[in-house]
C-alpha cells in the first residue's frame, strides 16, 4: 500500500521545508487539537557569554535589563539555542543591544550586536509598510484589485475571478493556504512562482478565514516593484534600509552569506543530544515574504520607527494613518489573536501588542511592540523555531513593566504541595494522558504536558490562573472539593476550558444517569458530515464529534441550553415531541446563532464491537502478508498534485517485508523529495537538507512502509477497536467502519477506519512529529481499492493537513516480484 507513506514526504519532509512558519501562527492553526507548540526537551549547557550592556549603562532600567539579561541567558541554555542577539527601544531610546552566546560553535565565535541572522517572517511588516509609503504617495489603495496591478496573477472559483485586495494578501485572507513548495527548493523564479500560485485551489471561503501564505506576500512585493518601476530589493533599500541606518540589512542572500558577520544556522536534534548545523536557505525569491537577514542594532531603528508611528527623526517616512492601518486587525487568527497587515495582534495583560515571529533553516526571530508603552524588542536567534520566540513576550515585558499580579497576600506563600499530583487529560491529542502537576528543583511550579516538555508556572492571579512562565496564552486553575481537596486541574487556551480529572479522585454524578438515557444515540450533521453519537462520559452527557472529540456538556440552564464545558460560547438545545421523545438537538452559538438541527437516528441498536482478532479476519490479514511475502518486493509509481501549489510531480515507491522503504517524488524545477527507510537506518534530502531520522522519528518514518498496514500486529504495540461510525467515501456514499486505535510508544496514536464489509483502511488519522516543528494533524483517506496477485491496494490516496491543505496521489502502476540490488535502500548521503 502506499497509505502513511506519503504523509512523511508531504510532513516531516514538507513542512519542514515550510520554515518560513511563524511559531505562534502555527499553534493558532492547531488550537483546536489542544496545545500544540513547537517544543525542545532536554537542557545543554553552554558558557556564559554577557557582553557589557552597549546603550544603556546608567540608565533607570539598569536593575530591571540585568536582571533581563540573566534570564534570557538562562532560557536560551533551557531551549538548547546555541546563540542570540536581543535589542530593547522604550521611548525612542536604544537601550538595551545584547549578545548571547556563540554565532560558531566549532570556532567559538560568540555572538555581538552586529551578528546577521535571516528575520523569516519578520520580513513581511517591511513588505506592508512599503506598501503603505505608495498607498502616502497615491499610486495605489489598500483595497485595490491585484489584477489591476498584476493582470495575470487571477484565481477563479467556479469560473468566477476572486476580487482579490491588496489588503486580503497582506493579512492572510484570500481562502488560500500555505503554497511553500513553490519557493523552498530556491530555484524557480518569482514569475514562475506567482504564474503558478494561480492553479491552486483554495482550501476555505474568501475571506472566511485565516490561512498563511507566503506566496501572497511576494504578489504584493512584486506590484510593489511594478508600480515603483524598481525591484522590491531596491525599494526596501532605498525607502528602509538607508533612511532607517540599517546598514548591515539586505534582502540579498549572496551578500548576506558572504558577510563577516552571518551567523552559523543550527538545529537541535533532541535524539542525539547535540546541534546540527543547517545549510542557510536561499530566499531570494520569496525576499518580500521572508528573505531579510539583520542584526540587533539594525532591528533597533526598525522597532523606533515603528513605535515613532512613522518618523525618523523629524522626516515622516510613512504617514501614522498607513501605519496604524497596517497595525489593525483585519482577520481572526483565533479567539484571542488577530492579523493586521504583516503584523500579528494580541494582548498582553490588556495592553496591545503588536508582533511577528519568523522561521527559516537555522534562525528563529521575533519583533514585539506594545505601542502605548512605546515598548518593543528584536530577539534573533540561530536556530530553527524555538519557545522563547513567543515566550519572550512575556519575559521581556514584565520585566520592563512589571508583571501579573498573585491572589495571594505577598507575604503569603502558595502551598504548591496541595496541587502535586497527576491528572488524567483526553482532549484533542491526548488520549488517557497524564498532566503531572510538580515542583522544580528551584522551587517553581509546573506542569509536565506529556509528549512535550516540562513548563513553569506564575503564581495564580486574582482569577486563580496559573499563567505558563513562557505565554500569557496559556493557564491552569484547579477545580477543590467540598473538603477543600483539588479534585481537577483545568487547562484555558485560546477561549476552550479543559478540565482534566485529578488522579484517583471519583467524578461524582451530577444527575441520575437513568436521566440522560433519552438523549444518547446518534444524531445525523449535515455540517460536520458525520453522525454525532450522545454518550454518557463521566457521568455526563457527552456529544462524541466526529473527527473532533467528545465534548460534555454542563447540565441544561432555565432555557434548556446545555454549554459545553470546554467551550462556554457553545451549547446544544434537545428538542423533544409531544410524546416526551427527544427528536433531534439545535447546535447553537453563544445562546443566539442557531447553527444547525441535528435529527436524531431513528431505530438505532446498541451492537457489541468486534475483537481485534475480529478486525484482522475481516481484513484477511494472514492471507494478505502471506501473498505480500511471496510477491515481495514492490514497485509503485504515479502521479502527485499538491492542490495548495497547484503543481504536480512524479511519485515512486519501493518495499519489501524486511523493512525496507524507498519513495521519490519529482516536481522538477520545484525540487524533489526523497526518503529512503530500512530496518535500522532512515534519511531525507532533496528540498530539505540531509537529514537522517533518529529515535522516535525513524520509528515513525519505519512506520511509512506500506507494508506495516499488511501486518499492524507485528508493527503496532497496542491495537483496540474503540468504536464504529459512519464515513462518506469518494464516491459519496456512506459506510460503516469500526475505529481502531494503533499505538507505539513515544509515537502519537494512529486512528484507522475500517470499512466493515471489505476490511479496506477507508481513512487514518495521526499526527506527524517534526523536528523543531512539533507536530501537526494527518488526515488521510484511501480509495479506488483493486486487487492484485492475492494483495489489495489503494490506487488512490488524498492527504489532508491544515498547513497545506490536500495532496492528491494516483497510482498508475504496480509492480510485483521486484528484485532491489544492496544499494537500493541504503541510507547514505548523496554526492550532489
Amino acid at each position: 500500500m502506499i497509505l502513511m507513506s506519503t504523509k512523511l514526504n508531504n510532513l516531516n519532509s514538507l513542512a519542514g521545508y515550510f520554515s518560513m512558519l511563524n511559531l505562534k501562527e502555527e499553534t493558532k492553526m492547531k488550537i483546536k487539537s489542544g496545545i500544540q507548540a513547537v517544543m525542545l526537551l532536554v537542557s545543554m549547557m553552554f558558557s556564559l557569554m554577557l557582553p557589557t550592556l552597549a546603550v544603556a549603562k546608567e540608565t533607570v532600567y539598569s536593575e530591571q535589563l540585568n536582571k533581563l539579561i540573566e534570564v534570557m541567558e538562562a532560557k536560551r541554555q533551557e531551549f538548547h539555542i546555541p546563540g542570540m542577539a536581543l535589542a530593547v527601544v522604550k521611548d525612542d531610546q536604544v537601550i538595551l543591544t545584547q549578545g548571547f552566546g556563540q554565532m560558531d560553535m566549532a570556532n567559538n565565535k560568540a555572538v555581538t550586536s552586529e551578528t546577521l541572522f535571516a528575520i523569516g517572517s519578520s520580513s513581511k511588516a517591511f513588505t506592508a509598510t512599503l506598501f503603505g509609503m505608495l498607498v502616502d504617495d497615491e499610486q495605489v489603495n489598500w483595497d485595490d484589485l491585484v489584477t489591476d496591478y498584476l493582470p495575470d496573477y487571477e484565481f477563479k472559483v467556479e469560473g468566477e475571478v476572486l476580487p482579490i485586495t491588496f489588503r486580503d494578501m497582506l493579512s492572510h485572507r484570500t481562502g488560500y493556504t500555505r503554497n511553500d513548495l513553490l519557493w523552498a527548493n530556491g530555484q524557480a523564479s518569482r514569475d514562475l512562482i506567482l504564474k503558478t500560485a494561480t492553479r491552486a485551489e483554495p482550501v476555505d471561503e474568501f475571506r472566511k478565514k485565516f490561512y498563511y501564505n507566503n506566496v501572497m506576500f511576494l504578489a504584493a512585493g512584486e506590484a510593489s516593484a511594478k508600480i515603483s518601476k524598481q525591484s522590491w530589493d531596491d525599494l526596501l533599500m532605498s525607502r528602509l534600509l538607508k533612511p532607517l541606518g540599517m546598514k548591515g540589512a539586505t534582502s540579498n542572500h549572496a551578500t548576506a552569506i558572504t558577510d563577516k558577520n552571518i551567523s552559523k544556522g543550527y538545529q537541535w536534534n533532541e535524539e542525539t543530544e547535540s546541534h546540527d548545523v543547517m545549510p542557510t536557505r536561499n530566499l531570494n525569491n520569496i525576499a518580500p515574504a521572508g528573505g531579510i537577514y539583520s542584526n540587533v542594532n539594525d532591528m533597533a531603528q526598525w522597532l523606533r520607527f515603528q513605535l515613532n508611528k512613522g518618523k525618523v527623526g523629524s522626516e515622516q517616512l510613512l504617514s501614522e494613518k498607513q501605519l496604524l492601518e497596517t497595525h489593525e486587525e483585519q482577520i481572526k487568527m483565533s479567539q484571542m489573536a488577530g492579523y493586521g497587515m504583516g503584523w500579528m495582534l494580541q494582548e498582553w495583560q490588556g495592553k496591545k501588542v503588536v508582533e511577528h515571529g519568523g522561521n527559516i533553516d537555522g534562525f528563529g526571530a521575533q519583533v514585539s511592540l506594545i505601542p502605548e508603552e512605546n515598548l518593543g524588542y528584536v530577539l534573533l536567534t540561530n536556530v530553527t523555531a524555538t519557545p522563547l520566540q513567543q515566550g519572550s513576550i512575556g519575559i521581556v515585558f514584565e520585566h520592563l513593566l512589571g508583571g501579573q499580579q498573585s491572589t495571594a497576600d505577598p507575604s503569603t506563600k502558595v502551598d504548591y504541595q496541595k496541587y502535586v499530583g497527576e491528572y488524567h487529560a483526553n482532549f484533542g491529542p491526548f488520549k488517557d494522558a497524564i498532566f503531572t502537576f510538580s515542583v522544580k528543583d528551584d522551587g517553581k511550579p509546573a506542569v509536565d504536558v506529556p509528549g512535550q516538555m516540562l513548563y513553569e508556572l506564575k503564581d495564580p492571579d486574582e482569577r486563580g490562573k496559573w499563567f505558563f512562565a513562557l505565554t500569557n496564552a496559556i493557564s491552569v486553575s484547579f477545580d477543590l472539593d467540598n473538603d477543600g481537596g483539588v479534585a481537577a486541574m483545568r487547562m484555558q487556551q485560546n477561549g476552550m476550558n479543559f478540565e482534566l480529572p485529578r488522579k484517583g479522585v471519583e467524578i461524582k454524578p451530577e444527575i441520575e444517569t437513568a436521566l440522560l438515557r433519552p438523549f444518547l444515540g446518534g444524531y445525523d450533521s449535515e455540517k460536520l458530515n458525520g453522525v454525532i453519537n450522545a454518550k454518557i462520559q463521566n457521568h455526563r452527557l457527552t456529544m462524541d464529534v466526529p473527527n473532533q472529540m467528545a465534548f460534555e456538556l454542563h447540565l441544561p440552564d432555565e432555557a434548556g441550553f446545555r454549554e459545553f464545558r470546554i467551550k462556554s460560547d457553545t451549547s446544544v438545545k434537545f428538542v423533544i415531541d409531544e410524546a416526551g421523545t427527544v427528536t433531534a438537538f439545535e447546535l447553537w452559538k453563544n445562546k443566539t446563532e442557531l447553527v444547525e438541527t441535528v435529527p436524531k437516528i431513528k431505530g438505532e441498536v446498541t451492537e457489541v464491537l468486534p475483537t481485534v482478532e475480529d478486525i484482522m479476519a475481516l481484513r484477511k490479514s494472514k492471507k494478505r502478508l502471506k501473498a505480500l511475502k511471496k510477491k515481495s518486493g514492490v514497485s509503485m509509481s504515479g502521479s502527485i498534485l499538491v492542490k495548495s501549489s497547484g503543481i504536480t510531480g512524479k511519485i515512486t515507491s519501493q518495499f519489501d517485508t524486511k523493512g525496507n522503504f524507498k519513495q521519490a517524488i519529482d516536481f522538477g524545477i520545484f525540487g524533489d523529495i526523497n526518503v529512503v527507510i530500512n530496518d535500522d537506518k532512515g534519511s531525507t534530502y532533496g528540498i530539505n537538507p540531509y537529514t537522517e531520522f533518529k529515535g522516535k522519528y525513524l520509528k515513525q518514518a519505519q512506520r511509512e512502509n506500506p507494508a506495516v498496514w499488511f501486518d499492524l500486529a507485528g508493527n503496532y504495540e497496542e491495537i483496540k477497536v474503540v468504536g464504529t461510525s459512519e464515513l462518506t467515501v469518494g464516491d459519496g456514499e456512506s459506510r460503516k467502519v469500526y475505529q481502531l486505535s494503533l499505538k507505539v510508544e513515544d509515537l502519537p496514536t494512529t486512528v484507522a477506519y475500517i470499512d466493515s464489509e471489505t476490511g479496506d483502511v477507508l481513512k487514518a488519522k495521526t499526527k506527524v512529529m517534526m523536528p523543531s516543528m512539533g507536530s501537526v494533524s494527518v488526515e488521510t483517506t484511501y480509495e479506488d481499492y483493486r486487487e492484485k496477485k492475492g494483495l489489495r491496494l489503494p490506487y488512490k490516496v488524498n492527504i489532508n493537513n491544515p498547513m497545506m491543505g490536500e495532496t492528491v496521489i494516483t497510482l498508475d502502476q504496480v509492480k510485483l516480484k521486484q528484485k532491489f540490488n544492496k544499494n537500493t535502500f541504503s541510507v547514505s548521503q548523496p554526492d550532489h
